[in-house]
């Protein structure tokens, strides 16, 4: 989240000093500009891009449900292991 933020106060800078950036490219940076971890999402974003044209704020959008998506996912695993861990201490105090 930090990423989105520093890279959109760069394109606010920028329009301030006069610089246009057209929001695909806006789109296109922040797609660009991320890690391999989110290899994955880059594609799916780009591929099922029906108009061609990317909006900053749907590129965004993807990007947060991601996050959400694996820290779900981690709570999930954490979860398991907790309830794993007490049905096995209760089999060992029985």
């Amino acid at each position: 989240m930090d990423h989105i933020t520093n890279l959109n106060t760069l394109f606010v800078q920028l329009s301030t000093v006069n610089y246009n950036i057209v929001e695909n490219e806006c789109a296109d940076l922040l797609l660009r500009s991320l890690t391999y971890l989110y290899d994955q999402l880059v594609i799916n974003v780009t591929n099922y891009n029906i108009n061609g044209y990317l909006r900053f704020e749907d590129v965004v959008r993807a990007i947060l449900e991601e996050e959400s998506r694996r820290k779900n996912k981690v709570d999930m695993v954490k979860s398991s292991k907790q309830v794993e861990a007490l049905v096995m201490m209760r089999s060992r105090s029985t």
